[in-house]
């Protein structure tokens, strides 16, 4: 009698016959998959449906079979988490946060669930729950690197970036040989205004591909305009003209406006206070509409100088 087909490699290869746009082959797959499901009890028959069909690309058929499985078993952690995952999937972030929670709810040991909670609280801008989640899935699971480096995201979207710095140091510690991660280090350094010790801290690559940090100034009344970016020897001399002429373009609105007032959009950036300063930065690309976490400027420097050329 022949083997039993394994499952997860048939998905697999149901996967990358997807990815290739081999149909023929897909449907094979999909006849060995759909075999095999007749065998299973209902919950992981309806979990491994689901999962096929997110591996098809359909994250909307996908969400329909879990939703229609928790009509049965309400109480499954584990069918919460994936119904989250493919509400996400298929673009509804808010929904996706709703599963997640009730995920953490039913199943405080899901770490899957409570790191995925806390991203989506940092990207729609609630920073100190994203912390709090991130916070549980540290007691947990406290080597894992996504743990560290997201908590080191949230405490930087609060503004409290020694803790960050220490949050990013742990999770290098974890994986020296990732570059982004002590870049984040170096990044948290940028936001305190420690250039000096922002610079020290970047790593050889993200040197050479990025440049150092710099920073243009400029006194607006009582007030300091501030802009800091990243740029390489021969990028410094274009990148600084073009920020001294976005905070020159910045320095009415700065005039016009009290304390309360910031945030503030200006010319696709943000001018934001922090530590006595009026710092133009980039929109966060994580979390649309704020300002970027570590006041960072390179991509509105970077454009300026492009519409120029």
């Amino acid at each position: 009698m022949p083997a039993e087909p394994d499952l997860d490699a048939t998905i697999a290869a149901l996967e990358s016959a997807v990815d290739s746009g081999d149909g023929r082959a897909s449907a094979t797959h999909l006849a060995t998959i759909e075999a095999q499901l007749q065998t299973m009890n209902p919950l992981l028959r309806g979990m491994t449906y689901a999962h096929v069909k997110s591996v098809m690309g359909e994250a909307a058929e996908a969400v329909a079979v879990v939703e229609d499985l928790l009509e049965l078993m309400p109480d499954h952690g584990v069918v919460y988490y994936q119904l989250g995952c493919y509400r996400r999937a298929a673009g509804d972030p808010e929904g996706a946060l709703v599963a997640f929670t009730r995920a953490t709810e039913l199943d405080p040991s899901r770490v899957d669930a409570w790191i995925n909670r806390g991203v989506l609280l940092d990207a729609r801008g609630e920073p100190q729950q994203a912390v709090e989640a991130h916070r549980q899935a540290m007691l947990r699971t406290p080597t894992e690197v996504e743990v560290w480096r997201n908590l080191g995201d949230g405490l930087a979207a609060l503004g409290h970036f020694d803790q960050a710095v220490e949050a990013y140091r742990t999770a290098t510690r974890l994986r020296p040989d990732d570059p982004s991660i002590a870049g984040l280090v170096s990044l948290a350094h940028q936001a305190k205004g420690d250039l000096e010790q922002a610079n020290t801290s970047l790593p050889a690559a993200l040197r050479e591909e990025r440049g150092p940090v710099e920073e243009v100034r400029l006194e607006v009344g009582t007030r300091v305009l501030c802009c800091r970016f990243h740029a390489t020897a021969e990028q410094v001399p274009a990148l600084r003209e073009a920020a001294r002429s976005l905070l020159d373009d910045a320095a009415p609105v700065v005039r016009e406006r009290d304390d309360d007032a910031f945030p503030v959009a200006h010319e696709g950036a943000l001018l934001v206070q922090h530590e006595g300063l009026v710092l133009l930065c980039d929109v966060d690309p994580e979390r649309p509409g704020l300002p970027h976490r570590f006041f960072d400027a390179t991509t509105v420097v970077a454009r300026a100088v492009q519409s120029t050329d």
